[in-house]
């Protein structure tokens, strides 16, 4: 993996990196007909596995903790300013729902299902 991040944001950093898969494609293909390809046996002190590139996304140590702790302080700031310094809007509703919000986005669990499902709805679509 590299040691700079590609992207940075206030949520996590995002790193290049490869990871080893399996044997590689001509040992499959062979193993699957049921022979031995001569490429499938590795030169001394070479790998076995094929390696895939990948992108891989690390949190921000206690970024979920800071983000509470931000949001139980903009609650009670909500909290203490009077009905008519706030001009009719929802201050703790606000401060409420943009905690959801964020606190969703430190569960990085979350963003791969989105983009397991974004992936899965288009498939097989070329790009235009």
């Amino acid at each position: 993996m590299q040691e700079v991040p590609m992207a940075s944001g206030s949520i996590a950093q995002v790193y290049r990196g490869t990871i080893a898969l399996g044997p590689p494609a001509a040992a499959e293909a062979a193993a699957a007909a049921g022979t031995r390809a001569a490429a499938t046996i590795p030169a001394a002190g070479a790998s076995t596995h094929r390696l895939t590139p990948v992108v891989v996304k690390v949190a921000h140590p206690s970024v979920a903790d800071h983000i509470a702790l931000d949001f139980r302080v903009l609650g009670a700031l909500a909290d203490a300013v009077p009905p008519w310094a706030s001009r009719g809007l929802a201050l703790r509703e606000s401060v409420s729902q943009f905690s959801h919000t964020m606190t969703a986005q430190c569960d990085l669990r979350v963003e791969a299902a989105h983009m397991e499902r974004f992936a899965n709805n288009f498939a097989g679509k070329a790009a235009q």
